[in-house]
Parts: structure tokens; sequence; C-alpha cells
């Protein structure tokens, strides 16, 4: 069955995995956490002035191993900026170190 989830990282090599995940990867959110501690024990911030979840893009994984088993079309626009794909092996093609914006 397909799922589409908000964690990026259910999407994986190979057949076992879902064929589209769009959210915040562990990573993304891990990068965006240590910079709001650098900002708030710096004192450049405080913890309520910061914005929350706020991580643009998103990160986008694809499988289209599974999308071609089922006969999904994947958007061209997801496509050009998902951070993780795999091709119709399974196999990865892009892994890109996605990082969160430093705002």
């Amino acid at each position: 069955m397909p799922v589409v989830s908000v964690v990026p990282e259910i999407v994986t090599a190979g057949p076992d995995t879902a064929v589209l995940g769009i959210g915040i990867s562990f990573e993304s959110n891990a990068h965006l956490a240590a910079i709001y501690a650098d900002k708030i024990l710096r004192g450049v911030a405080k913890a309520g002035e910061l914005n929350v979840g706020i991580v643009s893009p998103p990160d986008i994984s694809i499988s289209f191993l599974k999308a071609r088993a089922i006969g999904m079309r994947v958007p061209f626009d997801f496509f050009e900026t998902a951070s993780f794909v795999y091709d119709y092996d399974g196999r990865p093609v892009r892994t890109v170190e996605h990082s969160a914006p430093a705002n």
C-alpha cells in the first residue's frame, strides 16, 4: 500500500517502501534545532521570539519504483525539488544534503 507521510524517511531504497514522503526530515529538524539553540545560548534571541516550524522548502522523498507499481504519476515540481529520489529499480539517485534555512 502506498503511503504519503510527513516524515520523508519513510521512503527508502528497494521495494519495501512508501511511494512519497513530504515533510521535515529528522536531519533538517535537528539542524534547525541547533540553529535555534545557538541563537538562544549566544543571547541573540529568546526562545519565545523564534519562528516555529519554518523549514522551506519541505523535504520530499520519491520512490519511482513504487510509483510505477501503483500507476502513479509524480508531478514534475515534486521531482524537481525532491531531496531524495529512488529510481525505477529502487536505487538512490538523489540524496542531497538538505539543510534547514538559518532564518
